[in-house]
């Protein structure tokens, strides 16, 4: 009724109830939801909290004491200070692994320690 896979590329497509505009990507549809509820900030929180545990593993994850996003900037505060310092040598690779896996408008340009 409202959605189909199309089997060609596996892409999920969704009719908008009410749209005579046809087809539309659940990609495109959740980026509209996200904004119309203005819940895109705390989404890609939650994503940044799930990528940075995926990039720098359990250990340091497990020493990563708060960690938020603001106006592009990741903070991070780890309770180790050898762990700070080794985490502020690789700033530069993790921003590009942490970048590769979030989306286009939550890049992240800086990493700031504390």
């Amino acid at each position: 009724m409202y959605g189909f896979d199309d089997a060609e590329n596996n892409a999920r497509y969704y009719r908008r109830p009410g749209s005579d505009s046809g087809m539309h990507a659940l990609g495109d549809v959740l980026q509209e939801v996200l904004k119309k509820y203005r819940l895109s900030q705390k989404f890609e929180k939650k994503q940044a909290l799930q990528v940075w545990n995926e990039v720098v593993g359990h250990i340091v994850a497990a020493r990563t004491k708060s960690l938020y996003i603001e106006k592009q900037k990741l903070f991070v505060e780890i309770e180790s200070p050898a762990l700070r310092q080794e985490i502020q040598m690789l700033k530069d690779s993790l921003i590009a692994r942490l970048n590769e896996k979030m989306q286009a408008d939550a890049q992240i340009t800086e990493i700031i320690i504390r």
